[in-house]
């Protein structure tokens, strides 16, 4: 099983092509959405609303809070869906 997971802090339609493209798969599984911008549109996108999802800071981004997540996640691809931050 390959695991993604996406940033994203913008409308969101990449992210629901992505997930609703990956959830016909049984090999793959978008394990979570991560969000810089608590407005932004792709937390409003009803396809996506059963993805697990992490809201976070500046600060929480430049602190240990986001790769300890990753870490414990272990994805095999991370994907940058309008995500500039990094």
């Amino acid at each position: 099983m390959k695991k993604i997971v996406v940033f994203a802090s913008g409308g969101g339609s990449s992210v629901e092509n992505l997930y609703l493209y990956f959830s016909k798969n049984p090999n793959v599984e978008v394990l979570k959405l991560y969000c810089n911008k608590p407005e932004a549109g792709v937390l409003k996108r009803n396809r996506i609303n059963s993805l697990e999802k992490l809201i976070f800071n500046n600060d929480e981004l430049n602190s240990d809070k986001i790769l300890n997540d990753l870490q414990n996640l272990s994805p095999d691809l991370i994907v940058l869906a309008g995500f500039l931050k990094k």
